[in-house]
């Protein structure tokens, strides 16, 4: 499966990526908590931090193989990411 090329993502109203309020929860303990992110069309942003963090936690939600507590996914502005991942 090939990446979605700049043509091919709506970038009409500048944001590509937006997760709004994500929290994860494993065993009680919060891997994410009211994350809340933003990228903008042609924007780069690096993930740094410990281990435990959240980082994979982060890419497991956006990537849909981790679905959230609480919170919503957007992807190229069209659809809740996670609804569609999840066949909601």
């Amino acid at each position: 499966m090939m990446a979605a090329t700049a043509a091919e993502v709506n970038v009409a109203h500048g944001v590509v990526l937006y997760l709004n309020g994500i929290t994860v929860s494993f065993d009680g303990f919060k891997a994410l908590n009211n994350l809340s992110l933003t990228i903008d069309a042609g924007e780069l942003r690096c993930v740094i931090g410990p281990n435990g963090a959240g980082k994979t936690t982060m890419m497991d939600v956006i990537t849909g193989k981790t679905r959230p507590d609480d919170g919503s996914v957007f992807f190229n502005q069209s659809a809740d990411h996670l609804r569609a991942a999840h066949g909601i």
